[in-house]
């Protein structure tokens, strides 16, 4: 008889404190797309900048009303005339599989 692991099991789970942490962790560097959106529908001041990191291209074919256009390629040369270092700064760019944003606020 042939046994098949579950690849989904091929690593065991995280403990539930382990998870919990990792999460918790995950937390202070990520936000949701709907409380972006909801902080930018206000009528002041959302109290971070959001920018897209996108090409140009990209921005062209739309973007989210408000953002600053920033691309990855372009933060370390211009993110110092751009950005005031007291503001917060989300990030973004196509989505989740795409780690454009995470790179722009590395930079």
């Amino acid at each position: 008889m042939t046994t098949t692991v579950n690849p989904v099991l091929r690593v065991a789970p995280a403990a539930p404190a382990e998870a919990a942490a990792h999460f918790r962790a995950g937390l202070a560097f990520h936000t949701d797309v709907s409380d972006v959106a909801a902080a930018l529908a206000t009528d002041g001041d959302p109290g971070f900048v959001l920018v897209d990191s996108r090409s140009t291209e990209a921005w062209d074919q739309g973007h989210v009303p408000g953002a600053l256009h920033l691309p990855t390629t372009l933060v370390t040369e211009q993110a110092g005339q751009l950005l005031d270092r007291s503001v917060p700064v989300v990030t973004y760019c196509w989505g989740p599989g795409c780690n454009g944003a995470a790179r722009a606020a590395l930079a």
